[in-house]
């Protein structure tokens, strides 16, 4: 008798395994051969892609084969390099708000109104660009999403640069924010259906610590142009749109479309091409998915949990309008779990919301405390975030997300609060202010990486980019608002530094009370499918399939 050994593989049985094998045969044992798999397939469930993609992934390092997987790992770093270019585009209006000739020219001194503008109208645009996103979404597909922000900024950061006055400033930067807002809610998601179930958290927090690298280039750029050479803003903000253009070309030409988006609306052919791509750049030598299997995969779905799976329908615009309405209504109603994972995402995404609107004014606060040599700190506290979120990223599949994200909050909100005491003394060196800066920008990174995580990961397929566009939106309403109260204690950094201490502590302590499911080495839901519980009342539920099965069978 073998005992089965527990682990993730593709459902087949042992006496399958010869079936694992390609082989280039003739016609009539190709027949035999598919015959086969069809009986196959009506007889066993049919693998689902968490099953396909985990069974790929595993079987390529069991065989060494993983040193074969460098595409596929650059997925990752071309997803990260979409991090790095909005990254840079958002963080570039913070130097340019310390800029003298940016001051006088289009703020004409006014920090409190048209200050506060500048530095909002971005967060604003991200707002409608999260909401945007569940329809662009039903309009295009995930990757065409990305490729849709990703010019959309590279165009408005070039308006940027050539804005004559404050209001072609404030409309540039909103547009620019729409784009990025869709980004920032669509590519998470991209990132985690991608990724094999038992490291996830790896390889989506493997594009925030590319996308760290965003910050040190704008700040290398910005101490080039702003401090040694002396150059203009508006050199300034093309360079820092650079990274946007180069991701564009990366993405287009190097990352698959999600697999899983594509069968959820019926295509199932493009699904199984990019499933196969992805397996095959991990290195996998077995058994490929066949659009066939998807389809029947979607059918046992439905089948088996004797459920009506919603069918999303693409032929108009308004049906994509339509659908991306109800998906957004299913977040909130039928499915008590569903909505109290909204909610609760929410209000995390709100006090990161804050911490991201504090990075906005650090350049302004650096000179306010006289900070001698600002660029250089900059440059520092932007390097300081890359280890950040590479602890992070080596932590989140063992520790788990939720521990992560309230401690690293809520050291950042500590740190936040000693700052305040320190400048408040005004007799604390400015190395320890330095290190300081340093260690905020390690813990925000750290903390919104796994906020980013949790969000990827915590909706079912059907609604995850609108989920994650959503809370997105949330945490930028945030922002705006904190940017109103930054800009007029900016001349007192002790108390702006003591306001958002006070808030970022609360949300940490808010993080480890709620009750939120660590999804850490869990399959994803593919559905919020529709059923009809006793009282013929409409209900949701999530469609997700357990990841541990058989596995005693030869890996191909």
């Amino acid at each position: 008798m073998v005992t089965p050994t527990v682990g993730l593989v593709a459902p087949r049985r042992s006496s399958d395994s010869a079936m694992c094998i390609e082989i280039h045969d003739s016609p009539c044992i190709r027949f035999e051969r598919e015959q086969s798999d069809d009986k196959r397939l009506e007889m066993d469930p049919p693998r689902s892609m968490d099953q396909y993609f985990e069974h790929a992934y595993k079987s390529t390092r069991k065989h060494f084969s993983y040193l074969k997987s460098w595409r596929y790992h650059l997925y990752f770093v071309y997803l990260g390099t979409a991090t790095a270019g909005h990254l840079s585009e958002a963080v570039c209006i913070g130097y340019v708000l310390a800029d003298p000739t940016f001051q006088s020219s289009i703020l004409s001194h006014d920090f409190d109104v048209k200050g506060a503008m500048v530095a909002s109208s971005l967060s604003s645009g991200m707002i409608i660009g999260g909401f945007l996103a569940g329809f662009l979404e039903e309009t295009f597909k995930r990757k065409q999403t990305v490729l849709l922000g990703l010019s959309g900024i590279s165009i408005t950061g070039l308006f940027s640069a050539l804005s004559p006055n404050f209001q072609c400033m404030v409309a540039a930067r909103f547009f620019c924010g729409v784009g990025m807002g869709a980004i920032t809610s669509v590519l998470p998601a991209l990132a985690a259906e991608l990724s094999p179930s038992h490291e996830r958290g790896y390889f989506v927090s493997l594009t925030t610590v590319v996308g760290s690298f965003g910050g040190v280039y704008t700040a290398l750029v910005a101490l080039s142009c702003l401090g040694l050479g002396h150059l203009s803003w508006r050199v300034f903000l093309i360079l820092a749109t650079i990274p946007n253009i180069v991701s564009l070309v990366l993405i287009a030409c190097g990352v698959p479309d999600s697999p899983r988006n594509l069968a959820l609306n019926g295509d199932y052919t493009t699904a199984a091409e990019c499933a196969n791509r992805t397996v095959r750049d991990m290195g996998y030598q077995g058994t490929f998915i066949t659009a066939q299997e998807i389809e029947a995969r979607r059918r046992f779905e439905s089948e088996h949990h004797q459920l009506v799976v919603a069918q999303v329908k693409r032929s108009t615009l308004w049906n994509s309008m339509y659908e991306a309405i109800q998906n957004t209504l299913l977040l909130y109603r039928n499915d008590a779990n569903t909505r109290r994972t909204t909610l609760i995402l929410q209000l995390l995404s709100i006090a990161t919301g804050v911490a991201n609107g504090i990075g906005l004014w650090v350049t302004t606060i650096l000179k306010e405390i006289h900070d001698a040599d600002v660029y250089s700190t900059r440059i520092a506290m932007s390097t300081s975030s890359i280890p950040g979120a590479l602890v992070c990223a080596l932590l989140l599949d063992r520790v788990g997300r939720k521990p992560l994200y309230s401690t690293f909050l809520g050291l950042h909100g500590l740190i936040l609060a000693f700052l305040a005491l320190a400048v408040h003394s005004q007799g604390s060196s400015t190395s320890i202010i330095f290190v300081c800066m340093c260690l905020l920008d390690a813990f925000h990174s750290a903390a919104g990486n796994a906020l980013n995580v949790m969000t990827a990961e915590a909706f079912p397929t059907q609604v995850r980019g609108t989920g994650t566009g959503v809370c997105a939106a949330t945490g930028r309403m945030a922002l705006v608002g904190s940017q109103f109260v930054f800009g007029s204690l900016v001349a007192t950094p002790s108390l702006l530094f003591g306001t958002s201490s006070a808030i970022l502590l609360f949300g940490s302590f808010l993080s480890c009370i709620v009750p939120l499911q660590d999804m850490a080495k869990q399959p994803l839901s593919e559905n919020v499918a529709i059923t009809k519980d006793t009282d013929d009342n409409i209900q949701a539920e999530d469609l997700r399939e357990p990841l541990l099965v058989q596995s005693n069978l030869e890996v191909a």
